[in-house]
């Protein structure tokens, strides 16, 4: 059981046997209760150095205090009979509150984590999007430049037509020209007349095959070159508002985390900060407590000396 000021004031000695009705203690009894006051002034001390140490904790960690020992709070308990009871229970009732708090900060940061996370993977969706869409217009691009190579093959076709034909007008020509060597006079005016009759329609079938040709390249060039194109702005201007959306709401996002974060954060350590300064009252009251009991105990230990030194030993008489 702790050693308190009632119990040093109230504490009583047994005479000695021998003195006869005259003053004096039991030396026994006085060693054993000067003995107790010892103990109980080492414990108080080292509750002291306990205590100043947690404060300097508090002070360096910015208001995060350590445990408290098992023996301290039963300690104070019963040695601050005459400090409030929230003293005695400083050290065990700010560690669930500012654990509990600290928890939910580092959930909220983690959330924020998970949040930027999934922004990053729709930004790598989009940028995926954007890489197809690229694949899609070399696609288109690939196939312009076979249509081209239609064209030109085409043009190339209308040009062997056209070197056909007139050779098969020069063909004719010459037979018409041997048939004349026949009858030369007769038939003369008939040959001229075939063969520019050939020549036009050769002419005209080659320029008509070319036309056709050409038409049909230019048509497929300039749709394939409209459908690539737009597909590729399409495409494009979707990947950059997709991607300008998701930057701009996983900024508005991060920025509102984080400013509810620090003033989350600040409201902790105004709380921690007032929870120190409680910590550090209770602590000048153990303190005060202390230097009164010590002085007390020191009076009350100095009269009892006093009152030992100026006892004398009675003589006993002789028998």
């Amino acid at each position: 059981m702790a050693l308190t000021p009632e119990d040093v004031v109230k504490k009583e000695f047994t005479k000695p046997r021998g003195f006869g009705g005259g003053k004096g203690y039991d030396e026994i009894q006085v060693d054993d209760f000067l003995d107790e006051i010892v103990v109980e002034l080492r414990r108080l001390n080292s509750e002291n150095e306990q205590l100043s140490t947690q404060l300097e904790d508090c002070r360096r960690s910015k208001g995060y205090v350590a445990p408290a020992t098992k023996d301290a709070p039963a300690s104070d308990a019963d040695v601050t009979t005459e400090v409030p009871t929230a003293a005695a229970a400083a050290s065990t009732d700010v560690d669930p509150a500012i654990a509990k708090k600290a928890n939910e900060y580092e959930q909220q940061l983690k959330q924020l984590q998970d949040e930027l996370a999934a922004g990053k993977e729709q930004l790598t969706q989009t940028q995926g999007q954007l890489e197809q869409a690229q694949a899609r217009k070399q696609e288109l691009d690939e196939q312009l430049a076979k249509a081209q190579q239609d064209l030109q093959a085409a043009q190339q076709e209308v040009e062997r037509a056209k070197r056909a034909a007139t050779e098969q007008e020069a063909q004719s020509a010459k037979q018409a020209v041997e048939s004349s060597a026949v009858a030369p006079e007769a038939g003369a005016a008939t040959v001229i007349a075939l063969a520019q009759k050939l020549h036009d329609q050769h002419v005209a079938e080659g320029q008509t095959a070319r036309d056709q040709l050409f038409k049909e390249g230019e048509d497929k060039h300039a749709a394939l070159l409209a459908e690539g194109t737009q597909k590729r702005d399409e495409l494009v201007s979707e990947g950059e508002a997709t991607r300008d959306r998701l930057i701009r709401e996983a900024t508005e996002k991060s920025d509102g985390l984080v400013q509810d974060a620090e003033q989350k954060k600040s409201a902790i350590l105004a709380e921690l900060e007032k929870e120190k300064a409680r910590l550090t009252g209770n602590i000048d009251e153990l303190k005060s407590f202390e230097s009164n009991y010590r002085k007390q105990l020191k009076d009350y230990i100095s009269g009892q000396l006093q009152q030992l030194d100026s006892t004398g030993v009675e003589q006993q008489p002789a028998s």
